[in-house]
């Protein structure tokens, strides 16, 4: 049955008893029938409590190819077109998996996290600036604003002694590059060629997500049809789930799921989902359209895996307000779950990490020539604590600031970052003093 559709039969007139029974019934089989989409499609969802404003966070889980290092191969006796729970579930002995959040409204910070907790709004953004010796900086954009302050963030590295924001982001923006000539000026970054880049990226998110989640190669050989018709239907199935997980959430997204996508399949409204997020937003100003093209978290997990760099989000826009910090997923995982993204046979396109609950802490100084002084930093722990992510203020000329462009891009521990304000409907940025770049540090527990 088709999510969403109405219930066939006649109906009483509008307003009678028999016309609020009819509606009670439709929207009873409506909730039905998702429940079972939702359980068939393997996508699981977790919602969390409301935290300041209408609609709750919600953190979308899909497979990862280091939970168990499972590769969903064809089990013997299993019936054709069986859904394995393998290919859904989550390792219970890592945190390994796939997260993004959606709905931009974000968790209730940490309370243990320096004084975090008390600052919200403008009061939390001179924090952060104050902590990584930063200064605010308007963004325009007229709907793309999320993409103008990432490219800040990217033109600060390359106007400084560095020159680079890293290899992958070198390439990644080199590449997309050639669809904007003639917008981006000779050496710069721009929205567009942010737009275009994250554009490539969404569709080999969705391209290798069987590869990612396990799934038998589906060129084969294979020992019967059986056995081809079933991995070409766990292939699909992982590249829908993808898909989903991408265009998850309200706030800009609720367009794909409503008129005439309403009962689209999933692939449809991917491809104009992808659109929107190519397109020039600033064309729909004044329109009842205009945010469908809007950038938002999603958006920043995903560029921040494409370009391998790390991306702060302040928050500023609820009363709750937070620091998060977006970065690719092997960055996110202890050493012996990074290690299994590198043993993937190929380099795929993959999901990142949104990291809720950043701190302030005071740490000593990353500036070789006053290695006795103190500085603020922002500061995350994840993987059940065995990971910490330091973002902090380095010299542009500093040993921090050459290991974050330079090195093995898959195996090195700093990366540069970049920050961005997330204030009602807008996004600044925030950028670094005169002669300072910004890094994120990784650092591992060691193993009793």
């Amino acid at each position: 049955m088709t999510a969403g559709r109405r219930a066939s039969g006649a109906l009483s007139p509008r307003g009678g008893v028999g016309g609020r029974a009819a509606s009670k019934m439709r929207r009873a089989l409506r909730g039905i029938a998702l429940t079972l989409l939702r359980r068939r499609s393997g996508l699981r969802v977790k919602k969390r409590a409301r935290v300041g404003g209408r609609h709750s966070l919600r953190v979308v889980t899909v497979p990862s190819a280091a939970d168990d290092a499972r590769d969903d191969r064809d089990r013997p006796g299993e019936p054709d077109g069986a859904i394995s729970s393998d290919s859904v579930s989550v390792s219970t002995t890592s945190d390994s998996s796939d997260v993004v959040f959606v709905d931009e409204t974000p968790a209730r910070a940490s309370t243990t996290g320096g004084g975090l907790e008390t600052r919200t709004g403008p009061d939390l953004v001179r924090a952060a600036a104050s902590a990584l010796r930063a200064r605010a900086k308007p963004e325009r954009g007229f709907g793309n604003c999320m993409f103008c302050a990432v490219s800040s963030g990217i033109n600060t590295w390359l106007d400084s002694a560095r020159g680079s924001a890293g290899k992958a982001a070198d390439e990644a923006l080199c590449l997309c590059a050639k669809g904007v000539s003639g917008v981006s000026p000779p050496g710069r970054v721009t929205w567009a060629s942010l737009r275009a880049a994250l554009a490539l990226y969404l569709r080999a998110v969705a391209r290798d997500a069987p590869r990612v989640a396990g799934v038998a190669d589906e060129r084969g050989p294979f020992e019967s049809k059986t056995v081809a018709r079933r991995v070409e239907r766990r292939a699909e199935r992982a590249r829908e789930n993808a898909m989903v997980a991408l265009m998850a959430g309200e706030q800009g997204r609720a367009w794909l799921t409503r008129g005439a996508l309403r009962d689209a399949p999933t692939a449809r409204r991917f491809d104009r989902y992808v659109d929107a997020m190519a397109t020039d937003a600033s064309r729909f100003a004044g329109q009842s359209t205009w945010r469908r093209f809007w950038g938002a978290d999603n958006e920043l997990v995903c560029l921040a895996t494409k370009l391998r760099v790390a991306m702060v989000c302040i928050e500023a826009a609820t009363k709750t307000g937070g620091a998060f910090l977006a970065v690719p997923p092997d960055v996110a995982e202890a050493d012996e779950i990074a290690a299994t993204y590198a043993a993937l046979d190929g380099d795929f396109a993959r999901f990142g990490r949104y990291v809720c609950d950043g701190a302030f802490e005071t740490v000593k100084s990353v500036d070789s020539r006053s290695p006795s002084l103190t500085t603020s930093c922002l500061r995350w722990r994840v993987s059940r604590g065995a990971v910490t992510l330091t973002v902090r203020a380095a010299r542009a000329d500093s040993e921090a600031a050459r290991r974050a462009v330079g090195g093995d891009v898959r195996r090195k521990k700093t990366l540069p970052a970049l920050v961005v304000v997330h204030r009602p409907g807008h996004f600044d940025s925030l950028q670094p003093e005169e002669g300072y770049v910004l890094v994120m540090e990784r650092e591992v527990k060691e193993q009793a």
